[in-house]
């Protein structure tokens, strides 16, 4: 399977999100003290889109891979959630939550594929 990934940035840690994306149809799969895995709530066993929190998520202006890093226009953005899909099932389900997310707790979302950023005030 081929994925793509949306991304999410946050100012700050995102009150509620756990909840947010249950009521949206996630589960908590995973959770780890760098990072929080949620899956869509289904019996299908077959996973095509994946979410990753990742509560600290910052890359300083001295590391490696600064230049690389899509959120360096972003400096306030400080936790992330990475939106992993299959893009020909899922592609308008990883648009959706990504808005919905941005939306709701004002963060700032980007296409790499398109390499452009929206904030929430733009959706």
């Amino acid at each position: 399977m081929v994925t793509s990934d949306l991304f999410v940035g946050f100012r700050g840690k995102p009150q509620g999100l756990e909840a947010f994306l249950d009521e949206n149809g996630y589960e908590l799969v995973n959770d780890e003290a760098n990072h929080k895995v949620f899956e869509p709530k289904s019996d299908v066993d077959i996973i095509d889109i994946t979410l990753f929190y990742h509560p600290d998520s910052v890359i300083k202006e001295d590391d490696e891979n600064y230049e690389d890093y899509y959120w360096k226009a972003y400096p306030d953005v400080t936790s992330t959630l990475n939106i992993s899909f299959d893009p020909i099932p899922r592609g308008e389900e990883a648009i959706r939550i990504a808005e919905l997310v941005t939306k709701k707790f004002n963060g700032v979302y980007y296409d790499p594929g398109l390499e452009l950023y929206f904030e929430a005030r733009d959706l």
